[in-house]
C-alpha cells in the first residue's frame, strides 16, 4: 500500500510540475475593453500569438446573451464544420476583439 502511494504521489508532482510549467508558456487575464463585457484573453509568450476564451462575456460581445444562448444557436453548425465546440480562438490581427498589446 505504501509503494502504491508512493507511485501515485510521484506521479501528481510530474502532473503539477507540467501544469506549472504550461503557465510560464502563457498568461491569462480578463480585461473590460469591449464595451463593460469582460473578455478572458490568453498571450502566449515568445509567439505572436493571442486567444480569446470561448464564454458568456465572449459570447454577449458578439451579439448572443450567453455561451448557452450561442450554442444553442450556432453550436450545432460549429460542430459540424470542426468536429467539436472549442474552449479559445486565435485572434487574427485584424480582428476588432485584438487590441491587446503583446509584451
Amino acid at each position: 500500500m505504501k509503494n502504491r502511494n508512493k507511485k501515485i504521489i510521484k506521479k501528481l508532482r510530474v502532473v503539477i510540475k507540467i501544469i506549472r510549467g504550461n503557465e510560464k508558456k502563457y498568461k491569462i487575464f480578463v480585461d473590460n475593453i469591449f464595451g463593460n463585457i469582460p473578455l478572458t484573453y490568453k498571450i502566449w509568450k515568445n509567439k505572436n500569438l493571442k486567444e480569446l476564451k470561448i464564454d458568456d462575456g465572449f459570447a454577449r460581445a458578439i451579439g448572443f446573451n450567453s455561451l448557452e444562448d450561442m450554442k444553442n444557436k450556432v453550436g450545432e453548425s460549429v460542430i459540424k464544420s470542426i468536429g467539436y465546440f472549442p474552449e479559445w480562438t486565435i485572434l487574427e490581427e485584424t480582428d476588432p476583439l485584438n487590441n491587446i498589446v503583446l509584451n
